[in-house]
């Protein structure tokens, strides 16, 4: 799927959507529950992510907080005795990029979010900064 296509379901620009993916901004629920209503059920993502975006009681329930992801990042990597250099190659991205995630510097988008949480073992929607527990 194209950045234009992405956008486009979501209702944003291809530059905004850009921005999302590269981690330089973080796209809003609204934006994101726009986007997961618009994307078939059949998507390899839809068991993992969309029926907790779209569970919106759920993020209320478990209390999004943003700011521990960069920190869940560091501790999922270390629980999982995991190498800056094996999440890169497991999230396809640099290693200093993996840096700057742990580090708060950016925001991870949301496949390698996916990509990581599978990597460590761990809950995508607990590393992406729900929930009190990793399972």
């Amino acid at each position: 799927m194209s950045q234009t296509e992405a956008g486009a379901l979501a209702g944003v620009s291809r530059s905004t959507w850009s921005t999302y993916e590269r981690g330089l901004s973080v796209p809003s629920v609204a934006t994101m529950v726009l986007f997961a209503r618009s994307v078939s059920a059949h998507n390899s993502l839809a068991g993992d992510v969309l029926p907790f975006i779209l569970d919106d009681s759920r993020a209320s329930k478990d209390g999004y907080n943003g700011d521990s992801v960069s920190g869940r990042l560091k501790s999922a990597r270390r629980l999982s005795h995991s190498t800056i250099l094996s999440a890169s190659v497991a999230a396809i991205v640099a290693q200093s990029t993996v840096y700057q995630y742990e580090t708060g510097v950016v925001a991870p988008p949301v496949r390698v979010t996916i990509a990581l949480a599978s990597h460590y073992q761990v809950a995508s929607s607990w590393l992406a900064g729900f929930g009190e527990s990793s399972c």
